[in-house]
């Protein structure tokens, strides 16, 4: 038995890289427990700190596991980077971190950490994440128009000088987690398989929305948040973001083994349209209300932000009517493809036996006087396959149908009935000649000599004819062909014959009467 290496192995279970991320995780957590207890300075410091964190995590994190795609983690870290650059400074109170062009930078850091989220938590676009990602920001707006309704438009009514930057923060915050909560839910109702750093990701979703929730109810009360509510929860989703950054399953694709998409449809359609109507029956709801109240609603704001829904319900529908048409071609496209394997010779691509007796059924119950069936057989084709091998038969059985194709008319059906025998349908005849004329084209394109496994010779086919006026269905049809066929390989082989009713002995079966032809050829 070969010796375990204990030694290499222990060493790698105890490399720093492999517990950084643990690392990293309980440093954030102490450094948020220590913003929250801590005085104004040590406060900041500490905030600082665990802002450059999950930064530095993911700078980190890309350079050493390489992952796939470092697109979405360079949106976050520099989504974080500008959220805490104007968060931390108003912490130790260089700027008013109520002032709009402060909450304006805030914002737009966390709308760049949110398109980083949605990356993260998308699979590369390869199955609608532009359809989730407008569906999260319809039940954000959404929700925005709920926490309008039930908190912005109270605080405003009671205090008219309610900064325009509180009232951004306290609606774009929850609202933007709710979208990042909508994404987080789809990834892990839609892969079975969930890496690691992406599992760590889901805590820092859930710190950051509790951090956002209690500046809401600060709003709404205006009162003080304690500090381990308005600030811890941003503090330890910096741990985990930093967590995620670091762990190894990073190098590894982040999901995997998807459920199919559709599977939800019907909770995404129900949702969807559940939050276009949130509008208007807020407005029909507290327009009633206001009468009573005296708390007057914002029509114009409130309607662009309805209208705004509706817009992006309208960009996901005409997005899922585009997925659904290509669904449905390439569906269309595998049938067709199915109905020609189906019907079609693998080895020459002419129609088969099945595709050619359905065609012969039609056109006799069209006009049975104007069709006939050429019955072909190439002649000692057991010879080539003998002497040359069976791929050599099978180049040859191909060649022969591109020369039977070039042979016959553009609306006749060439065919592969199995092994060396084909079959030609002639439809829309004026004439038995016609049929001939046919026939002896067949032939004389078999006269000109054949290359096959760079030997170069000639092969002989025999043509039975057999009329449609003269046989009562298809069957039969091509029992009277098979018959002609070997009367013209009994006399002489490379020629054809047609059929007459007279060939056919009375009471002699079909299967009787071929054994005897082919007796009679063996003997002649």
């Amino acid at each position: 038995m070969r010796p375990i290496p204990i030694l290499p192995a222990l060493l790698s279970a105890l490399s720093p890289a492999r517990w950084a991320w643990l690392a990293a995780l309980i440093a954030g957590i102490v450094l948020a427990a220590m913003a929250v207890s801590a005085g104004i300075l040590l406060q900041t410091i500490c905030t600082v700190l665990s802002g450059a964190l999950p930064v530095i995590a993911i700078i980190i994190g890309l350079s050493r596991h390489r992952p796939v795609r470092r697109g979405p983690w360079l949106f976050l870290c520099g989504g974080l980077a500008l959220y805490w650059l104007a968060a931390a400074p108003g912490l130790a109170g260089l700027w008013d971190r109520d002032d709009a062009i402060v909450q304006i930078v805030t914002i737009i850091g966390y709308t760049a950490l949110l398109v980083g989220v949605v990356g993260i938590l998308s699979d590369g676009g390869a199955d609608g994440d532009v359809s989730t990602l407008l569906e999260a920001l319809i039940l954000a707006i959404a929700a925005a128009l709920i926490v309008w309704f039930i908190v912005i438009a109270p605080v405003r009514a009671s205090d008219d000088n309610v900064l325009v930057g509180n009232v951004l923060g306290a609606l774009a915050y929850p609202a933007l987690d709710l979208a990042m909560f909508a994404l987080a839910a789809r990834t892990i109702l839609r892969y079975r398989r969930i890496s690691p750093a992406l599992l760590l990701l889901l805590p820092a979703l859930l710190a950051t929305a509790a951090t956002d929730g209690a500046g809401l109810v600060t709003f709404a009360s205006t009162t003080t948040s304690p500090a381990w509510i308005a600030l811890g929860g941003s503090l330890v989703g910096n741990a985990f973001v930093a967590a995620a950054a670091l762990h190894p399953s990073l190098a590894r694709p982040l999901l995997g083994n998807p459920r199919p998409i559709g599977q939800f449809l019907r909770l995404r359609v129900a949702l969807v349209g559940a939050a276009t109507f949130i509008g208007p029956a807020m407005l029909l709801f507290f327009d009633r209300q206001a009468q009573k109240t005296g708390i007057r609603i914002e029509t114009p704001e409130v309607s662009l932000a309805a209208l705004l829904v509706s817009a992006l319900v309208v960009a996901d529908l005409y997005l899922l009517l585009i997925k659904l048409d290509s669904s449905l071609t390439t569906r269309l496209v595998l049938e067709s493809e199915l109905e020609r394997q189906a019907n079609s010779d693998s080895l020459t691509d002419l129609p088969n036996r099945a595709a050619f007796v359905a065609r012969l059924g039609e056109l006799l119950t069209r006009d049975r006087r104007a069709v006939a069936l050429l019955f072909c057989d190439l002649d000692d084709f057991k010879t080539v396959n003998d002497t040359l091998g069976h791929s050599a038969g099978d180049e040859l059985l191909v060649e022969v149908g591109h020369r039977l194709r070039r042979a016959i008319r553009p609306a006749d059906l060439a065919a592969r009935l199995g092994g060396d025998e084909f079959a030609v349908l002639l439809g829309g005849l004026t004439g038995r000649n016609a049929a001939d004329q046919v026939a002896a084209r067949i032939l004389d394109a078999f006269r000109a000599p054949f290359i096959v496994a760079d030997q170069q010779f000639t092969v002989r086919i025999s043509i039975g004819i057999a009329f449609g006026a003269d046989a009562l269905g298809p069957s039969d049809l091509m029992r009277d062909a098979d018959i002609a066929m070997y009367l013209a390989k009994g006399r002489g082989k490379g020629r054809f014959e047609r059929f007459r009713p007279s060939d056919e002995p009375a009471g002699a079966s079909p299967l009787a009467m071929r054994t005897s032809l082919e007796r009679a050829i063996v003997e002649h």
